[in-house]
């Protein structure tokens, strides 16, 4: 496709976005708002969790506060309902794998949550590093369809990278411990 359609049919699509869509989109993002605001609730407010999250040995240049890293949590997953959305209404059949990678990333997120709670670091490890694979082939595969979906997606994909680090890092530390003791 030339520069000349490929800006023609961008000035096409900007045209065509209606109410509808709008509404839409904000429907969309009611998905990742509901997983985003029971994963915040969670580690926010749950006193539990708070206290587990300050006493465990962390590196460095983690972030100390959970409820800090739990508004950045929310703030980065947030776009992904109207990026799906995006993906979905210019997508032209090429969307059932790109929304389905984003269905799994969003179950896989919610599957962190009793794990945090559990304690089981080896498991929140691989949940996490599952959560930014999916993260990154979700960002790839939106790109493609609509690059603003694509770019929308990036900071929740860094976000994911920061959390399947932070994970390993507990986990490879704390590995020779029972989860009693942590």
């Amino acid at each position: 496709m030339s520069l000349l359609q490929t800006a023609a049919l961008e000035a096409t699509r900007a045209v065509l976005w209606t109410r509808t869509d709008t509404r839409n989109a904000l429907l969309c993002s009611l998905v990742p708002g509901a997983v985003a605001a029971t994963s915040f609730a969670t580690f926010a407010f749950n006193e539990g969790v708070v206290k587990w999250w300050a006493d465990i040995h962390k590196p460095k240049w983690s972030i100390e506060n959970i409820r800090i890293s739990s508004a950045v949590d929310l703030s980065t997953i947030l776009p992904l309902g109207f990026s799906s959305y995006l993906v979905y209404k210019y997508g032209d059949g090429y969307t059932v794998s790109a929304l389905s990678i984003y269905g799994i990333n969003m179950f896989l997120n919610l599957v962190k949550i009793p794990l945090a709670k559990s304690r089981d670091l080896l498991m929140l490890c691989k949940t996490s590093v599952l959560v930014h694979i999916t993260a990154l082939t979700m960002a790839f595969s939106f790109y493609r369809i609509e690059a603003v979906a694509g770019l929308l997606v990036l900071p929740y994909t860094f976000w994911t990278g920061y959390h399947a680090l932070l994970a390993h890092w507990i986990h490879s530390t704390h590995a020779d411990k029972p989860k009693k003791d942590l």
